[in-house]
């Protein structure tokens, strides 16, 4: 299809129609540039937080937490 053809199509939609036609699009091509990064043959390793049952990690975790949240409470 030819883009004057496209503008054809487009120029009859509504404002909040033309902005989920944008979305829309904006999703498939993101979602088809995923396909075509990730290979469906290869494992990849995620990186995810350390869990521990080491209770004084966990106070240092939660106080570290806590004065996180004080410096910068727009943050959370």
């Amino acid at each position: 299809m030819l883009l004057l053809d496209i503008e054809k199509q487009i120029k009859p939609l509504s404002l909040p129609e033309k902005h989920q036609l944008i979305r829309d699009v904006q999703r498939m091509v993101e979602e088809e540039t995923l396909h075509q990064l990730v290979r469906s043959d290869v494992v990849y390793d995620i990186d995810t937080p350390n869990v521990t049952d080491n209770e004084n990690e966990l106070i240092s975790v939660n106080l570290a937490f806590q004065q996180l949240r004080k410096e910068h409470p727009s943050a959370f």
